[in-house]
């Protein structure tokens, strides 16, 4: 029976047809290998002669060793068995897999398939292949770019982030390969992937928002932007205003100026004709020409304008007469907020159909945003004039003649058209290291007729229509005054001769452009002299050598004269200044130390003689003489010591220089933009990239530069201006690859002033990573875990110095603080930190040095007699502050 009954189940095995089938199959090959002693065909690889049967069902996809990606059914078997070699080469490319199509195709010819029939398929093999090669590569970008953008936005935490990453890794790997429709299909899952993780993490968020709002006084408005934003799946940005309710403000917002749209196109096509006798009547009696009201006007202003529009339609109509006559145009000008003190010849010849002249001792009226026409322009303007302008090319093949640096005010007599507006916008692209402005009739009518008198509502006029880029990531140095934004308080506290003399702050944060800016509003005052020393590094220099940089600026300023012998540079400088502020006591002077790190450090080995000497030299002054010293985190190390000459008693209290303020950072995208002619189709988007940039004020440069080289990019006879940054637009900028590198390399800049930065923020990167980002974790705890890392970095840092590391952090942008302990500020900073697996890996590397190079409380002081003391600074404070005794 036992028999029996397997005899039966045998019979209907599925399997044992096929296995038949296969064995008789190769017993032939055997036969014939042995016969002939050949093979007929090349000799496949194990992997591929144990699997290539299972081809010939299309149902089952392989990798490149011809490895089904599934387990195999005997249902797979049996279709195996009934479809033909060249059916299974049809459908495996109707499939895109075209590595098992071709394997396929290979098995039907040696099993005899028509050759013509071969040949056929595999062309159409060939040409499908390309065709969907292409395809599935930019499905790949998509893919990627898709996911770039939710980690950006917060749809993609940990550790669905860490599984997305290893599936799109897989892709780029078999994207090289035959097989592309598997490669399709694994990017629709991950699309789908990404669908069902962007809804988790917004439910998520809206949980913590809610209770976050229920807990605030957040306006109602406030509230539904929040929800807005995060019902557009903009999780970063909504953080981002959450964070903002939470310290008890408002995202910063702006009124647009309204100068452009109403300039643009519609003045231009009004005054096709120029000015008129009929305008220059009406601009006189403050009345309205052809939508030009100039009823608000005062009477005075009035019979201004009409003089400046009278002179240059005289330039218009009577060229040969008016177009050398000197000062003519210096009333229009002033319209346009450009007054100067005199004209001189630029040195350039040319037809009479135009003149070049220079303006020198230039003074534009208000505030002005493009640097090339302020700071850049060292007071000087070049203008070139002419009747009319007969097409745009035409005008800048003109100005191609000025070779120089200066920046180019073009003057025309006449009007531009708008399309020939928009070809000046479009051509002036070609020549972006020349700063153009084009001031014509049309244009000038519409700024007497609004009657500032001030360059920026020129500049907002003008501007669209130039290809001058106002932003300079690479200038920290250098940085435009123009460029800088914020830092009001800072920048008061270093002008006050009570305020603070010490600024600290990690690289490229802006502390040299806040002393730059310093010493030039400083200056603006009579008898008030400002200088900005910086202090070389790395040169072998000696503290005592910081008063002969004193003396050669001193020098270079007019204060002392240069001595070739000092028996006493000290001294000598110290006289030369009391001498100087004696001789009338309304003048003062402040001195601007830079990168003072070296300095310090050196300073403190000679128990701080140097700036003992300046510090009294301000007292003894009246504080007339104020020094300021800026430097990295350990200038401000150095101040919290007491007893010692930069203590707080002394030069006031350290000031940090990190992010900007929220409302500094939107001005500073903003403002330009808006100068440039360049919208944002919401301010969400302004929001969302100063978040990506931390309110780094470098990092919202490359921002700016990348988006106004991308409308650049983007100007077309039938676009703009303006021109408008769409969603679009701003996270394919903020996504590429040169911008992201620039900001991981900013944000570890930070970390690398001091490797227990780098450890304390890489073990909250992993707590934030376990247990949220905005979880505190007590400061306690956090010391705790970062021992168990690196157990040498903050052995030797007492609670104190612990305490000062993670406000400074704070200060940096990479912290923040509750009553309940330290958390990374934002889930920005936590992705620019790497992946949880990226993060241990640093962590498992070499332990950074416990201390770094300049350490104030580890300085020893000089004694009487050459010794020096047993105590180290921190012993000698302990020593105070505990009344004598001293722990071991």
């Amino acid at each position: 029976m036992f028999l029996a009954d397997k005899v039966v189940q045998l019979a209907y095995d599925p399997l044992l047809p096929t296995a038949a089938h296969l064995t008789l199959a190769s017993v032939r090959g055997s036969i014939a290998l042995l016969s002939t002693g050949q093979l007929a065909g090349p000799e496949s690889a194990p992997n591929v002669a144990l699997n290539v049967d299972l081809l010939r069902c299309t149902e089952l996809e392989f990798d490149a060793e011809l490895t089904p990606l599934r387990a195999v059914t005997s249902d797979d078997v049996s279709k195996a068995r009934v479809t033909s070699w060249e059916t299974a080469a049809r459908d495996h490319a109707s499939a895109e897999n075209y590595a098992t199509a071709r394997t396929s195709l290979e098995m039907f010819e040696l099993q005899g398939g028509r050759s013509e029939v071969v040949s056929k398929l595999r062309g159409e093999h060939h040409r499908l292949c390309a065709d969907s090669r292409r395809e599935v590569e930019a499905l790949s970008f998509t893919v990627r770019h898709r996911a770039e953008t939710a980690a950006r936005l917060g749809q993609l935490e940990e550790p669905g982030r860490s599984r997305v990453s290893a599936r799109l890794e897989a892709v780029k790997r078999n994207i090289g390969g035959d097989n592309l429709g598997t490669v399709r299909r694994e990017c629709t899952k991950i699309l789908g992937q990404l669908d069902v993780q962007k809804e988790e993490e917004r439910t998520k968020f809206q949980t913590k928002a809610t209770q976050l709002l229920n807990n605030s006084d957040a306006s109602a408005s406030m509230a539904d932007k929040i929800r807005a934003l995060i019902s557009q799946g903009d999780l970063a940005t909504a953080e981002e205003f959450l964070l903002a309710v939470r310290e008890g403000n408002e995202p910063p917002t702006v009124e647009p100026a309204t100068d452009f749209n109403a300039f643009f196109p519609t003045v231009c096509d009004a005054l096709e004709s120029g000015i008129t006798p009929e305008l220059i009547r009406e601009a006189g009696n403050g009345g309205i020409h052809r939508g030009l009201d100039f009823s608000d006007l005062a009477p005075a202003q009035r019979s201004q304008t009409a003089d400046a529009l009278t002179a240059l339609q005289q330039l218009h109509t009577q060229w040969n007469t008016f177009r050398t006559r000197k000062h003519h145009l210096k009333l229009t000008l002033r319209l346009a907020g450009i007054e100067y003190i005199d004209e001189t010849d630029a040195g350039l010849t040319g037809p009479a159909t135009r003149r070049w002249f220079d303006i020198t001792d230039v003074k534009l009226v208000g505030p002005c945003r493009l640097p090339q026409f302020g700071s850049g322009s060292d007071g000087r303007l070049r203008v070139m004039t002419t009747r009319s302008v007969s097409d745009a090319r035409t005008l800048l093949g003109w100005i191609e003649q000025d070779v120089s640096p200066l920046p180019v005010l073009v003057v025309v007599a006449g009007s531009l058209g708008v399309a020939q507006r928009q070809a000046l916008a479009r051509e002036c692209v070609s020549r972006r290291d020349k700063p153009v402005l084009v001031l014509d009739a049309s244009a000038l009518a519409f700024l007497a007729a609004r009657g500032t008198g001030l360059f920026a509502t020129t500049e907002r006029v003008l501007a669209p229509f130039s290809a001058v880029i106002p932003y300079f990531p690479e200038a920290s140095d250098t940085l435009p005054a123009e460029m800088f934004y914020g830092r009001s308080d800072e920048l008061s506290a270093v002008l006050d001769a009570q305020g603070s003399s010490i600024l600290y702050g990690g690289r490229r944060l802006g502390k040299s452009a806040l002393l730059k800016a310093a010493a030039a509003r400083y200056r603006k005052t009579r008898h008030h002299v400002s200088r900005y020393i910086p202090l070389p590094s790395g040169m072998g220099l000696t503290p005592g050598d910081i008063w002969d940089l004193l003396a050669r600026s001193l020098h270079q300023s007019g204060i002392a004269e240069r001595r070739a012998h000092r028996a006493s540079t000290m001294h000598q400088v110290e006289e030369d200044i009391d001498r100087w502020l004696q001789h009338d006591k309304a003048r003062k002077l402040l001195i601007l130390f830079d990168e003072c790190d070296e300095f310090f450090d050196g300073d403190a080995r000679e128990n701080f003689v140097h700036t003992t000497a300046l510090r009294n030299l301000m007292s003894s002054s009246g504080r007339r003489f104020k020094p300021v010293f800026a430097g990295l985190h350990q200038v401000q190390r150095f101040a919290s010591l007491p007893n010692q000459p930069l203590a707080g008693a002394h030069f006031g209290e350290p000031l940090v220089i990190g992010p900007l303020s929220p409302g500094a950072a939107f001005r500073l995208l903003y403002d330009p933009m808006q100068v440039l002619g360049i919208r944002f189709e919401s301010d969400t988007l302004i929001h969302r990239a100063l978040a990506y940039a931390n309110y780094h004020p470098k990092i919202i440069q490359h921002i700016g530069l990348a988006l106004v080289l991308e409308t650049h990019n983007r100007r077309t006879p039938a676009e703009g201006p303006p021109w408008t940054i769409s969603e679009e637009t701003l996270e394919r900028v903020i996504g590429s690859t040169s911008l992201d590198k620039s900001i991981r390399d900013t944000v570890r800049l930070t970390l690398h002033l001091d490797p227990r930065y780098k450890l304390i923020a890489l073990v909250l990167a992993l707590y934030a990573y376990r247990h949220g980002v905005d979880q505190p974790i007590a400061g306690r705890e956090l010391r705790t875990e970062c021992a168990e890392w690196w157990p040498k970095t903050l052995s030797v840092t007492p609670p104190d110095e612990y305490r000062a590391l993670l406000e400074e952090m704070a200060g940096l942008g990479i912290l923040a603080a509750d009553d309940s302990g330290w958390r990374l500020r934002s889930s920005n900073v936590l992705r620019l930190l790497g992946s949880p697996t990226s993060i241990e890996e640093e962590l498992s590397s070499q332990e950074g040095e416990a201390v770094t190079a300049l350490s104030a409380a580890h300085s020893r002081r000089p004694l009487p007699g050459g010794l020096i003391s047993p105590l180290r600074v921190r012993n000698t404070i302990l020593l105070m502050l505990a009344g004598g005794a001293l722990p071991v």
